[in-house]
């Protein structure tokens, strides 16, 4: 587990793990520099304006979300979290994190308290809520989404409707819009590396 490369909004610049750290590389040049206090971090995600990154981190036994500057500098902790969290940043700076059995919530991407977005719907037989990305409209969640009787799927949340899109047995893993109008998600993981629509 841990953070993926992930390109920039962009698409000038690069956010990797190397090294037990956070790296930024211009995609113009060659040379890398590490993300200052980024030392165990997960889930690293840019800014809808690539000028910031945030990402997880666990220091002294404790996790938070800090976000730190594309051009270097100090992190600055925005929150505490529970533990490592997949989190999406919406065009008005408001950051939704996906705690799993905690529900999603959400942080000023200022800083601040983690405020209660939603919680799992027990009623629906689910238990925990993972990996939020905002669709192009800016209001609508995709979310994955874990079952009582051992299953996954994926439903999109806008305000208090919850849409079911996908539901199987087995595990899904970082659900993502496709700008061609799919949703794509990783089956089966960390086994498999097949990507689905």
């Amino acid at each position: 587990p841990g953070s993926d490369p992930v390109i920039s909004p962009d698409g000038s610049m690069i956010v990797y793990p190397q090294d037990g750290r956070l790296w930024i590389r211009d995609l113009n040049k060659l040379e890398s520099r590490p993300i200052t206090d980024s030392e165990q971090a997960w889930q690293s995600l840019w800014s809808p304006q690539s000028d910031f990154i945030i990402y997880s981190s666990l220091k002294d036994g404790a996790w938070t979300l800090s976000k730190v500057s594309a051009q270097g500098g100090p992190s600055t902790i925005l929150c505490p979290l529970s533990g490592p969290a997949e989190s999406t940043w919406g065009p008005d700076g408001t950051i939704v994190v996906g705690l799993g059995t905690e529900g999603l919530h959400t942080v000023s991407a200022k800083g601040g308290e983690l405020q209660v977005l939603t919680l799992s719907d027990t009623s629906s037989g689910e238990i925990a809520l993972y990996g939020p990305e905002l669709l192009p409209d800016g209001n609508t969640l995709l979310i994955d989404v874990s079952y009582t009787d051992g299953e996954e799927g994926l439903l999109l949340l806008s305000e208090d409707t919850r849409i079911p899109i996908h539901r199987e047995r087995g595990t899904i893993a970082y659900p993502a819009y496709s700008p061609t109008g799919h949703i794509l998600f990783q089956r089966d993981w960390p086994v498999s590396e097949g990507i689905w629509a």
